[in-house]
């Protein structure tokens, strides 16, 4: 009832594996959700439960505590007994120990009046397991019993990974097969988030031995993949007859994008809308389950509205939730994201949302079932409401409703207002998804986090480097473009001496660049905290580049903080597109997709295409599918210097200049691998532009947090490994850690791989960034696309020279979470 806490030792030395359970004074089963246990020390090698037992994986220490808040919200008051009980392996019950399996029967259905007395003659018994196990697998689907034959047009191959939407029409040919007139249902569909099908549904009769056609038009998102291969499924019914047809739509990573188009997620009745109920703007949760929230609770249920879903374990609710919203608004719906590690089994079924009523009531705007899907899900109000409190009831879950769990809830304003009591977005606001993406100077707080929050007594450091320049990219909430009105300097009030101005560049694009200058936005004087900087008329910016000029300055300080002021109406808060940079930026300048570039020149050097001069030419070569030639004629007199700029920088392809005898031509030095040079004499002359092997890096933690991923993370590289194609590959493997890359040269081969893999390092690291930035240094010098596979738990440090290498050499970054981590980091 007193005292600290109690915490018991587990007594399991470092890796061994165990399981504990717990139950409360009536016997039932604490499930750790409860909170009232929890340990430490450990990991967990598997997400959910074995029915009562917690598995765990011993670290240093491992440990059981008890927590009374929570045995006070559980059970009462104090005191209470809990016991817990900590197993081995060898102490849990397998198959061998279980006895004989069970007799499968199926218990007779009871008489209609409820009583014992079973159905006479309840018809023959099924067959056995033995039996069901031993029938043929099928060949087909069945196709129901209607007479209507469905013949469906050849659907297209779309592609994946295509970054947008595609579009394609459908058509299917139903004859009725019979010799009476037969009156259908006819119904399409697609299973998986995002497809669309219009009409999905349509009535028609069809005459003896005659045949309709059904047209639709399908809609396809931009997340296809060909490993989750997408089925289409068309249906006819009249009465309880069917005809079915079962199609899997082909998708290739190499196919070439059908009618792509900007797809956007969202409906349009909340897309663009402010998120009236994030925690950063200041709403805030109120009530759970009529109870009072307090200012601790609502710290720790924050992470419920704070504008981020990741694919982590989320907060444990009640049923019934009262929020009050950063400022009065007009709301549109609302919209749900349960993605989250938590089981499902706890994830809600529906949900219904209410607004203040006369007096005490509520009434109702919105209700939605909702699906146990990693996707967000939208609730469009029956209309707009104005209102400054949100009700969120949980009518009913999958199965347990003791904890509800949600990963996200946001209240979506009607899209293109602001609401009268509440000030400007600051995007650059760490709290709203604000970040210092690089730095050339340490500037206080991890990532350089001081340099976007001013908070008294932490003054940015690093301002007191001499004859040099500093640096710093902010970006905002999901890497969006913002639409911004100023620009603030913020100081701190025991400044001495600012730095005299920042000069500030603009770029919509990539962190790199390319950048427009804005100006130089001058500090505040001494004895003043704010500098603010109005443009004439609001301007975009995905990134801000800030630029300190302390050469000959000495004991001068740079901002303590910087504020990125949006323009009313439009915000990176708003909803749009799931945990993506696409949002108001590009449907304001409504950017089209990006459409295939089918390849301009010749297939090869007998069939080149003679190159227009001072011309742009679009093309495409892809690496086993075609490369370019092209025909150059230098006429009759002085050498000439021949330029050949290409759009990138860094291109992925190469180009290869040859006389008209096959002699290679040596490029000039342009200090640019986008830009070409070769001083020519008269002649013909031949370009070949093709796609070198991709070279890929993959990289993966080897901390003890990870410890239990090695294994799959191995068998992942071999798998990858087993593709690998000379002249198309070149694979490169680097374990954290200072010992650096496994193989000696890059691997276009899967022989070279094993015996690596199977001399791995005995140091341990979990320094992404460090290893990055190896990978980025190792790619900087390879021709062609470059890109790193980093696999992590994000439990590493901040190296300063990442961003540097990773901006020459242009790697092409996949992430893959391992899980383990906290929410900030994931």
């Amino acid at each position: 009832t007193d005292g600290p806490e109690p915490v018991f030792s587990l007594g399991i030395e470092e890796g061994g594996f165990g399981f504990v359970s717990c139950r409360d004074q009536a016997g039932e089963v604490l499930g750790e959700a409860t909170k009232v246990w929890q340990l430490g020390g450990i990991t967990t090698p598997v997400r959910s439960t074995l029915g009562d037992y917690r598995p765990f994986v011993a670290n240093d220490e491992p440990k059981l505590l008890l927590k009374r808040s929570y045995a006070k919200r559980h059970g009462g008051e104090l005191p209470q007994d809990v016991e817990c009980t900590l197993y081995a392996v060898n102490d849990l019950a397998g198959p061998a120990d279980m006895g004989p399996p069970a007799e499968f029967r199926i218990i007779p259905p009871a008489a209609p009046d409820g009583s014992d007395t079973a159905i006479a003659d309840p018809g023959p018994p099924p067959p056995g397991i033995e039996a069901l196990f031993a029938r043929e697998v099928p060949g087909s689907q069945p196709k129901g019993n209607l007479p209507v034959a469905i013949e469906l047009q050849a659907l297209p191959e779309l592609a994946g990974y295509a970054e947008a939407g595609q579009r394609f029409p459908v058509s299917a040919n139903l004859t009725n097969e019979s010799d009476v007139e037969i009156s259908v249902k006819i119904s399409i569909g697609i299973g998986g988030d995002g497809w669309r099908v219009n009409p999905d549904m349509q009535e028609r009769t069809i005459a003896a031995g005659q045949s309709v056609i059904f047209n639709a038009n399908i809609v396809a998102p931009p997340w296809l993949s060909p490993a989750l291969k997408p089925v289409l499924t068309m249906k006819v019914v009249a009465g309880d007859r069917f005809s079915a047809l079962i199609q899997e739509i082909p998708v290739a990573p190499d196919a070439v994008p059908v009618s792509p188009f900007t797809y956007w997620h969202a409906p349009d009745a909340l897309r663009g809308g402010l998120n009236v109920l994030h925690y950063g703007l200041g709403a805030r949760l109120l009530e759970m389950d009529g109870k009072e929230v307090t200012e601790r609770q609502q710290s720790a249920k924050s992470l419920l509205h704070d504008g981020l879903a990741p694919h982590i374990g989320s907060v444990s609710l009640g049923k019934d939730l009262v929020f009050n919203l950063a400022a009065q608004s007009e709301l549109a719906g609302a919209m749900i994201q349960l993605r989250s590690s938590t089981d499902a089994q706890y994830w809600p079924a529906e949900a219904e949302f209410f607004v203040p009523a006369e007096g005490d009531n509520w009434r109702r705007v919105g209700a939605s079932a909702l699906r146990s899907i990693h996707a967000p899900q939208y609730i469009v109000f029956e209309e707009p409401v104005t209102t400054n409190s949100l009700r969120v009831r949980i009518p009913r879950c999958n199965a347990k409703c003791s904890n509800v769990y949600i990963q996200e809830i946001q209240a979506i304003a009607v899209p293109g207002t602001h609401p009268t009591d509440l000030p400007p977005v600051n995007a650059a606001d760490l709290y709203l998804g604000g970040h210092v993406l690089y730095s050339t100077a340490r500037l206080g707080g991890a990532w350089n986090k001081l340099f976007l929050e001013a908070i008294p007594k932490e003054s940015n450091s690093g301002w007191t480097i001499r004859d040099k320049k500093a640096l710093a990219v902010v970006g905002f909430h999901h890497n969006r473009a913002a639409l911004l009105q100023s620009v603030v300097w913020v100081g701190d009030p025991d400044d001495e001496k600012r730095i005299p101005h920042v000069t500030i560049d603009t770029s919509v694009s990539g962190p790199n660049g390319p950048w427009t200058e804005l100006g130089q936005l001058k500090s505040p004087p001494i004895g003043e905290t704010r500098s603010e900087w109005k443009f004439d008329q609001p301007l975009w910016a995905r990134y801000l580049r800030f630029s300190f000029d302390i050469s000959g300055e000495r004991n001068v300080v740079g901002p303590d903080g910087v504020e990125a002021i949006e323009a009313k109406g439009t915000s990176v808060l708003g909803l749009w597109e799931d945990d993506q940079p696409r949002a108001a930026y590009e449907a304001a300048i409504n950017v089209p997709a990006a459409a295939p570039v089918p390849p301009a020149g010749g297939a090869g050097r007998d069939s080149a295409v003679a190159l227009p001069i001072d011309e742009s030419v679009a093309s495409s070569v892809v690496i086993e599918r075609n490369e370019d030639w092209w025909q150059l004629i230098i006429p009759d007199g002085p050498p000439q210097l021949a330029t050949f700029q290409f759009e990138r920088d860094r291109p992925v392809v190469v180009a290869e200049l040859s006389k008209a005898d096959g002699q290679a031509v040596t490029w000039e030095s342009t200090g640019s691998a986008g830009r070409l040079e070769a001083v020519l004499m008269p002649g013909d002359y031949h370009l070949r532009i093709f796609e070198p092997p991709r070279s890929v890096v993959i990289s993966w933690d080897t901390s003890g947090s990870v410890s239990h991923y090695i294994a799959r993370t191995l068998a992942a590289v071999r798998t990858w490994g087993r593709s690998l194609q000379p002249g198309r590959d070149a694979l490169q493997l680097l374990p954290f850690g200072p010992e650096g890359f496994l193989l000696d040269d890059w691997a276009e081969s899967p022989d070279v791989l094993e015996p690596a893999l199977r001399a791995l390092p005995e140091k341990y690291s979990s320094n992404s960034e460090e290893a990055m930035q190896r990978a980025s240094e190792a790619l900087a010098y390879r021709d062609g696309a470059r890109g790193i596979v980093i696999i992590t738990d994000a439990e590493t440090g901040m190296e300063t020279g990442l961003w540097p290498a990773m901006l020459k050499a242009m790697p092409r970054v996949v992430s893959l979470s391992v899980d383990s981590n906290s929410r900030q980091n994931a």
